[in-house]
């Protein structure tokens, strides 16, 4: 058997509806060198590159990549320094891998440092603030089963990678308004079949939130969090933010 048929082919280490949506983003855009962060296996980096998309990676975890062909470089994104210049892409990929990190404060500056003038960064998150997951949460206590385990399941051999955060969108958002970005799209990769039967109560949510929280409405990020995309949207949400520097 040849190295190429015995090799496994990269998996995304999160939905594919993710990469799809990303994907989906990133193709209606000018092609240019892009930096997949928290690559993974590299499936992501596998379909920019097909897509015409020069790529470069990084991750805690340089085991993890099963894609061939890709510069990798190791970094702990909470408190280390991308070893990539300045100014060296157009565009940073990160999905599903931000509330894996306890500083994703450092990890938006890096994106910002390491992005040109204008550049994109296109962020997949999972959706802890949709209806399902509230009423999940009301229900059972915790948002997600991952977040409930002891020990969460793990693909990645680094310690630094056994982390999860219920990481909300206005808390990215201020996030990345920090790092000097500003957010220009945020949009679902799907929506839920169970959201839609628990449509009327995300609709009471939004109706009566502003009432009774009128005074904390901006610290709570009502407008997003609260947001039909948010409320009715999927497990993930995809967010692209434009750098300000």
């Amino acid at each position: 058997m040849s190295h190429e048929a015995g090799r496994r082919a990269a998996k995304p280490i999160t939905r594919r509806e993710s990469h799809d949506k990303v994907m989906e983003l990133i193709e209606a855009l000018p092609r240019g060198d892009v930096l997949d962060a928290q690559c993974g296996e590299g499936a992501l980096a596998e379909r920019l590159r097909a897509a015409g998309f020069s790529v470069s990676c990084c991750d805690v975890d340089l085991a993890l990549m099963k894609a061939e062909g890709f510069e990798n470089k190791q970094v702990d994104l909470n408190t280390g320094r991308i070893d990539y210049a300045d100014a060296s892409f157009d565009y940073v990929t990160s999905t599903n891998g931000l509330h894996r990190l306890y500083n994703i404060d450092n990890a938006l500056r890096e994106f910002a440092r390491v992005l040109r003038p204008g550049g994109q960064v296109l962020i997949s998150i999972p959706n802890y603030s949709s209806i399902v997951r509230r009423m999940r949460f009301l229900l059972t206590g915790t948002v997600a089963k991952n977040i409930a385990r002891h020990e969460f399941k793990q693909v990645s051999r680094a310690p630094r990678a056994r982390f999860r955060t219920t990481l909300t969108l206005p808390r990215l958002r201020a996030a990345l308004e920090a790092a000097g970005f500003t957010v220009t799209l945020v949009t679902k990769a799907r929506t839920q079949k169970r959201a839609m039967w628990l449509s009327p109560i995300a609709l009471l949510v939004k109706v009566l939130a502003p009432l009774i929280y009128r005074k904390e409405r901006t610290t709570y990020g009502l407008d997003l969090a609260n947001s039909p995309v948010v409320l009715l949207g999927g497990h993930h949400l995809i967010v692209v933010a434009t750098s300000t520097r």
